[in-house]
This record gives structure tokens, sequence and C-alpha cells, in this order.
């Protein structure tokens, strides 16, 4: 298992909105499913995310499967939010046991600023837009 967590700041930052959050964040979750890689967790607040999701051990593999999934997620809020949405980059945690994965998973599920969108594998998706 991986956190993912964007860090890196490049373009200008962008704030976003409570009603993108979720079309953002259900996006992103979805690519990861499809291309069959188990997310346990995810939120989206005005200025970061976080992802539990387990991705393969090498950092170029990471990186070009969440560059998909920020893609596509991107790709479907286009229209309200044109330009940048995500900064590159972003960081990988290695998760190295149980009690380590439970306590991220309470953090990222439950533990986020008033107004993030939170999901988690206990949950349906949103429907797509």
């Amino acid at each position: 298992m991986h956190e993912w967590h964007v860090t890196r700041h490049v373009a200008p930052r962008v704030e976003i909105s409570r009603d993108m959050r979720r079309k953002i964040g259900a996006a992103f979750v979805r690519k990861l499913i499809a291309m069959k890689y188990r997310v346990v967790a995810a939120s989206v607040g005005a200025k970061h995310a976080h992802f539990l999701v387990e991705l393969p051990d090498d950092y170029r593999k990471e990186r070009a499967v969440i560059g998909k999934a920020k893609n596509i997620s991107s790709y479907v809020v286009r229209k309200e939010m044109p330009g940048r949405v995500w900064a590159a980059g972003g960081r990988f945690r290695l998760i190295k046991n149980r009690q380590q994965q439970l306590n991220v998973f309470r953090y990222i599920w439950k533990r986020q600023e008033r107004g993030a969108w939170t999901w988690s594998i206990f949950e349906e998706l949103p429907a797509e837009e």
C-alpha cells in the first residue's frame, strides 16, 4: 500500500471549490479502479488531496499511474476549471505495516478539513456526471 499526497507546487496554487471536489475525487478513484488498482480511501480538499491505494513498488510506475488519474480527473472539470488542476509530482509513502495502514486510512477518511470530499472502500462512488 502507498499513501499518495500532492505536495509539490510549480504552477500557481489552485483552490478547488466544494462542488468540484467530489467530481475530481470520484474521477480519480474511478480511473485507479479501472486500471485495476485497489483504492482504500480518498480525500480532496481545497488545496490538496490524499489517496490510499495499492501501487507497484516502482517510482516511475507510480508516477505514471497517478499521472493518468490526474489527467482524467482534470478532464472531467475542464469546463468549470480550465487550466491546471494538479501540481506536478506528489509524494508517495510506503505503508510499512497494518497499524500504519489503519492510521493513514482514518486520517484520509475522517480527519480532513471542513468541506473536504472523502471516500472509503466501504462507500459507493458518486454516479458519473
